[in-house]
């Protein structure tokens, strides 16, 4: 495949992620049967929500996903403290949309460092283990996921992208199951970005899901908060829709946790799509300073793989 048509995978899922999570904001918490009474069927940045958003504005599904990809670039043979630095600085900023999950680590992490201001990569695994511990197990949500992109795009080897992926999300989900669907939405990625043809792609998504995935999905789809049901709403649209439009449209109008279904959807349609697929109307929507950013990340990325 060309460099350029790579280019063009890596800047998709990036960037999917941000449509996704814009698209699907204004959305969270309603029904699919509200969306429909309400708003017919969205097709474009609409704005609003419980958080009251401006068009094209994004929530911590993105935030989180610079956060990773930052602290990934300043340390990437051992990522987790640097990432753990963007955690604490994301969350001193007390975003209104914080996850509960993520928040307790976060705030336990602090409570157990040493150095108050850089809690350790033991730190963190301590802290997500107690909060675990504190919710009797409930760390099952798609905090972890939906911030996962990055290793998929920047690691050379998949080993490593995964084993990354998977340690950066046990920074605040100490569960079992959100590492095992992290793996594979990281797998997913690494290879989307890597397959120059659709049907190829969808063959090793078909692939995947018989062999890693048979157990863990569920027959009903629904975005709720929980990983699995956030990766297999994705899935779902993904093999039976053609387009990075269908997809993100089918997925956020289905609500409930729209914009983190929606980011992890839009990843995963512009990693196999490419960005030259995402409609140019949703892409002027976005906030520019997040556009510079995300075309940053990209180059940088890009240069990681020798494109």
């Amino acid at each position: 495949m060309d460099n350029h048509k790579i280019l063009d995978k890596v800047k998709g899922a990036l960037y999917g992620v941000a449509i996704g999570d814009a698209m699907g904001a204004p959305l969270e918490f309603m029904s699919k049967e509200d969306i429909a009474d309400k708003y017919g069927t969205v097709t474009e940045m609409i704005g609003g929500g419980w958080m009251n958003l401006e068009k094209g504005q994004t929530t911590d599904d993105t935030s989180l996903s610079l956060a990773v990809a930052r602290g990934v670039l300043a340390s990437p043979d051992n990522p987790i403290e640097s990432v753990g630095r963007e955690f604490i600085a994301w969350q001193a900023q007390r975003p209104a949309d914080i996850g509960a999950t993520c928040d307790g680590a976060i705030h336990k992490a602090l409570e157990l460092a040493s150095d108050a201001k850089s809690p350790s990569s033991d730190d963190w695994f301590k802290a997500a283990t107690l909060i675990a511990d504190d919710n009797e197990g409930r760390s099952g949500g798609n905090g972890a996921l939906m911030r996962s992109v990055y290793p998929g795009l920047f690691y050379a080897q998949e080993d490593t992208a995964v084993n990354w992926s998977v340690q950066i999300a046990r920074m605040t989900h100490d569960d079992a199951l959100s590492s095992h669907i992290v793996a594979v939405y990281t797998r997913l990625i690494f290879n989307f970005v890597r397959h120059s043809d659709e049907q190829e792609a969808l063959n090793y998504l078909l692939q995947v899901i018989d062999r890693d995935l048979k157990d863990e999905l569920p027959a009903q789809i629904k975005s709720s908060t929980w990983c699995v049901d956030t990766l297999n709403v994705a899935l779902y649209y993904m093999l039976r829709k053609q387009s990075f439009e269908d997809i993100l449209v089918s997925v956020v109008n289905d609500g409930d946790d729209s914009d983190t279904a929606g980011s992890v959807s839009g990843s995963l349609a512009g990693a196999m799509y490419g960005y030259s697929s995402i409609p140019t109307r949703w892409v002027e929507a976005l906030d520019p300073e997040i556009c510079r950013a995300l075309d940053e990340l990209t180059l940088k990325a890009a240069n990681q793989l020798e494109i």
